[in-house]
């Protein structure tokens, strides 16, 4: 049993490829050990999409005002601060 939790997983599952005593197919060990490197190398881009939206948000005072808003994240206030619809309809957006 793996406890929830993204963390906790990606380690379960590293020990369990480690551990030669148990029944995993090497086919399925490698598979396995690709899969999470993916998943870490798609982890770091998120990661480093994250920090230019923050950049972006630093300077954009619209993102700054859209993020006062209950439920407007960093990634909805620059989507909504970047469309060009934004700035033209007065107090809301309207995606088409």
């Amino acid at each position: 049993m793996i406890p929830a939790g993204a963390a906790k997983v990606r380690v379960a599952v590293l020990v369990a490829l480690e551990d030669a005593d148990n029944e995993l197919p090497i086919a399925l060990r490698h598979a396995i050990a690709t899969v999470l490197d993916q998943i870490e190398s798609l982890e770091h881009a998120m990661a480093a999409i994250e920090a230019s939206l923050r950049e972006f948000a630093a300077r954009d005072l619209r993102s700054q005002r859209l993020q006062q808003a209950g439920g407007v994240g960093l990634i909805t206030a620059t989507a909504m601060s970047a469309s060009e619809n934004c700035g033209k309809l007065g107090s809301g957006c309207t995606f088409e």
